[in-house]
């Protein structure tokens, strides 16, 4: 009896692999990865700080905000963000960003975000300041010079001939000088103060000298010295004369414009009340100077 037997042999079977992407390619797909990634991030971010209109609303004791949607005109559009602060509430008190570089020094100050400002001195509220001056490409922490004057607690940066003073005296008492630059006395009896290039409104007017038809983001302060109001207001897109009507309309019988465009900055303190904290316009480029408040929170 014979058997047959049967061998079979295998052999081994080679996967078969998808060609391999170009390394251009690769870094193609990456790169697009990346860029989506950064506009779901600025998406997000613009539609967390997105802001509308809101009546006036007490934020903090003596510390009024508000958004109002301006109405189209040639002169400008969009948002007006404004506070208004009582100077005779108690509690209340004025920050200007004091020298980071002894004086006199070419450098005075380092690049700050206003949101920064805000949290590092525990303010309620704070705008962008000066115009400044801080090389080719301004990031934070960078040494910058301010191009107007400013004083903090009775430190003034320098003085510049160009710079209308609103200031502040030790008792709140607040004033704005309708010449420039502001003389020795004035500097002596200043705690506090920020300089503009522009007389924008006084007394109770809109000056001559906002002639200007370019629109931009515009940052301004106002006064009514004899009521004791001070009022912080950032815009969108607006010209230097709505800026002023606009500042004129709130009550302000004195008011100068601050450093603009891509500086403009409006930051509420942590413990607003009725709104959301944080920023109301935000740019990348950080500033030089602020102007802020203190005061003091509605505690449950």
């Amino acid at each position: 009896m014979s058997s047959t037997e049967s061998t079979s042999t295998s052999e081994p079977v080679t996967p078969v692999l998808p060609p391999r992407r170009p390394r251009w390619w690769v870094r193609l797909r990456n790169a697009g990865i990346l860029l989506l990634l950064i506009v779901i991030g600025w998406l997000s971010f613009r539609w967390w700080t997105a802001r509308g209109p809101l009546p006036a609303t007490e934020i903090y004791h003596g510390v009024t905000y508000a958004c109002e949607r301006l109405t189209p005109d040639e002169q400008g559009s969009g948002l007006m963000h404004w506070i208004r602060v009582d100077l005779k509430t108690p509690g209340i008190e004025i920050f200007t960003t004091p020298l980071d570089y002894p004086s006199p020094s070419e450098m005075e100050y380092r690049l700050r975000y206003t949101s920064t400002a805000v949290k590092e001195h525990d303010l309620a509220a704070a705008v962008n300041g000066t115009l400044y001056r801080a090389g080719d490409f301004p990031l934070p922490g960078r040494p910058a010079r301010s191009a107007e004057t400013v004083v903090s607690e009775h430190v003034v940066n320098h003085v510049d001939r160009s710079s209308f003073l609103l200031w502040f005296e030790d008792d709140m008492t607040p004033h704005m000088e309708a010449t420039r630059p502001p003389g020795e006395s004035v500097l002596r009896r200043a705690r506090f103060g920020i300089g503009g290039n522009v007389m924008g409104v006084h007394d109770g007017a809109v000056t001559p000298y906002v002639g200007t038809s370019r629109r931009d983001s515009r940052t301004w302060l106002g006064l009514d010295p004899h009521g004791k109001l001070l009022w912080m207001a950032v815009f969108d897109d607006v010209t230097e004369r709505r800026a002023a009507v606009e500042m004129n309309r709130l009550g302000a019988t004195e008011a100068i414009p601050l450093d603009g465009g891509s500086s403009t900055e409006m930051v509420l303190g942590a413990d607003a009340r009725q709104v959301r904290p944080g920023a109301i316009m935000r740019t990348w480029i950080p500033n030089a100077t602020h102007f802020g408040i203190r005061a003091q929170p509605f505690r449950p």
